[in-house]
């Protein structure tokens, strides 16, 4: 009798388990989900070459790696850092970004801290004839420009 109610209740937690998700992805299918990254950005490592015209520090070596579910991570040249990015069309938003904390000479700080300051202004992307990658801000002014990393060891 003792397994007979403990199979009944398992049985019925699973019944409303499976009712929870129906009622949840109907919730959600009616919403429309941004794609996380377009195909023309992932899995590519893209190296920084300037930042809004003023040029980078050539052997830092600051990147971006875009991935298919969203995921973002790269070097800034002094630090690692990971995040998350939405991209709809040719928008694209960064989420937050965590970084390591590791501190190198001022130029590379500073560099850091202009990389970051504009992943966060970030609107927009295209990718020229030459397949230089430009991230835009709002004005669709190019804050970083990329090209594509051949070496896709970070």
């Amino acid at each position: 009798m003792k397994s007979l109610t403990i199979i009944t209740v398992i049985m019925i937690l699973s019944l409303l388990a499976c009712q929870q998700d129906k009622g949840e992805k109907s919730s959600t299918a009616s919403k429309p989900q941004a794609k996380p990254v377009e195909k023309i950005l992932s899995g590519t490592v893209w190296l920084l070459e300037d930042i809004a015209g003023r040029g980078v520090i050539d052997n830092a070596q600051a990147t971006i790696r875009f991935e298919a579910d969203g995921r973002v991570s790269g070097r800034t040249g002094c630090n690692r850092f990971n995040g998350t990015a939405t991209i709809e069309g040719n928008k694209v938003t960064f989420g937050p970004l965590a970084t390591t904390r590791r501190a190198c000479v001022p130029a590379l700080m500073d560099q850091e801290k202009r990389f970051l300051k504009a992943v966060g202004e970030v609107r927009s992307f295209t990718v020229d004839e030459n397949g230089l990658l430009h991230l835009k801000d709002a004005n669709s002014e190019t804050l970083l420009r990329l090209s594509r990393l051949e070496d896709h060891n970070q």
